[in-house]
């Protein structure tokens, strides 16, 4: 099977070069092609092992010319070659353009993943398409098709008016409505004045998928993937929080107590053009939104007290042991007296 291999430099995390082997790839083509990715320390002149194949592993990013992405791929360790294999035909070649592969080494025991330099290779155009592809408007079709199965089945997608300009990644919340037309009001999420998500965490609604103009309407996705958007300030693999100190912002970094911490989505891919979020918000109410419990009125120092029907404000009486009373010198040392006059 032809091979294309790629060479990189573990001394800086870098693609030192690739190595076609006169392959060409061509819009369309129907045999396979192997893709070697092979790993070393050009500094210290230390190539991989057939134990450092077998411990890490690699996945590969693949950037189509149609736009479309695959994300980490899985590829096959070649304990023979002492690299990695994954094997292409015109799943990834059915577009010419330039195409754009990203490798990555996962190393499972301290669960870090090193990203490597892009590589780049041309896709040619094809004059005749082979049978076994489909044509280029089949192709686009097709994706239509699935990208909208994708927003009925994987995801809820919302056509909102934003009440103030929102940015492509921002954390909306519910601002009202527009009465009849059946649309949603948003603005960016805020922990302070109307629709404080730290005191009303349900007005939380989802992340915008495009840039909205004050008054224009746009699509906000409330649950499932959202492709093509910059995570690039992300951690893959982290969860994200709403950002308590800029509008509209999420960050790695959950808030501390009293504010709420809400997970809202999930780094898949950092990419500054094609990173991949899955959306999936996480309402955790404040105390006084809990069925069974009263807070109003509450004062500090007072603490939540059984009624018989719902926890409610109120200082609290003394300590109490149920016929397993403490020592003569534990009560004297340990006990905590309260004042019911204070």
């Amino acid at each position: 099977m032809p091979n294309i291999d790629f060479l990189y430099d573990t001394a800086d995390n870098t693609l030192e070069t690739i190595i076609d082997n006169g392959v060409v790839l061509n819009q369309g083509q129907t045999n396979s092609i192997s893709f070697r990715f092979f790993f070393k320390d050009y500094d210290q002149n230390i190539p991989f092992t057939n134990s450092d194949i077998l411990s890490l592993g690699c996945l590969i990013n693949i950037q189509r010319p149609d736009g479309t992405s695959s994300n980490n791929v899985i590829t096959s360790p070649n304990t023979e070659d002492t690299c990695y294999n994954l094997v292409i035909s015109d799943w990834v070649t059915a577009k010419s353009g330039t195409l754009t592969i990203t490798a990555k080494l996962y190393n499972a025991a301290t669960e870090v993943t090193t990203t490597f330099g892009a590589a780049t290779l041309q896709i040619v155009a094809s004059a005749s398409v082979s049978q076994d592809t489909i044509e280029d408007a089949q192709y686009q079709a097709l994706l239509d098709s699935l990208a909208e199965l994708q927003s009925q089945i994987e995801t809820r997608r919302y056509t909102v008016r934003a009440s103030e300009d929102i940015a492509a990644g921002d954390l909306v919340t519910f601002a009202g409505t527009t009465g009849g037309s059946g649309k949603i009001l948003v603005a960016k999420a805020r922990a302070s004045g109307n629709f404080n998500i730290n005191t009303n965490p349900e007005y939380i609604f989802g992340i915008a998928i495009e840039a909205i103009a004050n008054n224009q309407e746009g699509e906000v996705q409330t649950n499932g993937l959202i492709n093509n958007i910059n995570t690039n300030s992300y951690t893959e693999g982290a969860i994200l929080y709403p950002d308590l100190q800029n509008a509209g912002k999420l960050t790695n970094t959950p808030a501390l107590p009293p504010n709420n911490r809400m997970p809202i989505a999930v780094t898949i891919y950092k990419h500054q053009n094609h990173g991949i979020l899955i959306v999936r918000p996480t309402f955790w109410p404040t105390m006084s939104q809990i069925k069974d419990v009263d807070t109003s009125g509450i004062l500090t120092g007072q603490t939540l007290k059984w009624n018989g029907t719902k926890f409610v404000a109120g200082y609290s009486s003394g300590v109490f042991y149920d016929g397993n009373l403490p020592s003569q010198a534990e009560l004297v040392d340990y006990m905590t007296w309260f004042d019911e006059e204070a």
